[in-house]
């Protein structure tokens, strides 16, 4: 398993799975979900949301509830949706 690292002040709301590691076997260097995840300082991660593995999201950083976030995320973006994608960016990051 990869290691997680969450920063400062961050809120994670009720059932998000935060997921570095994958039940396949053998070699994962081409498997996307793999990985180390690191969330940056002052994140809200809404409900049911999934973060998966190789993932780092940047500070101030807003994710919606449900959103499954398989790439890496902006500071000061506002990602949602299946595959989550970048909805809005602000610019005080």
């Amino acid at each position: 398993m990869d290691n997680v690292t969450i920063g400062s002040h961050c809120v994670l709301a009720d059932n998000v799975l935060i997921n570095s590691a994958t039940h396949i076997q053998g070699n994962l260097k081409n498997v996307r979900g793999t990985g180390s995840i690191t969330v940056g300082s002052h994140v809200f991660i809404g409900q049911n949301a999934t973060v998966l593995g190789g993932v780092t999201i940047g500070d101030n950083a807003v994710i919606g509830a449900g959103a499954v976030v398989t790439q890496d995320v902006p500071a000061g973006a506002t990602v949602g949706g299946v595959p989550a994608r970048v909805l809005n960016s602000s610019s005080n990051a």
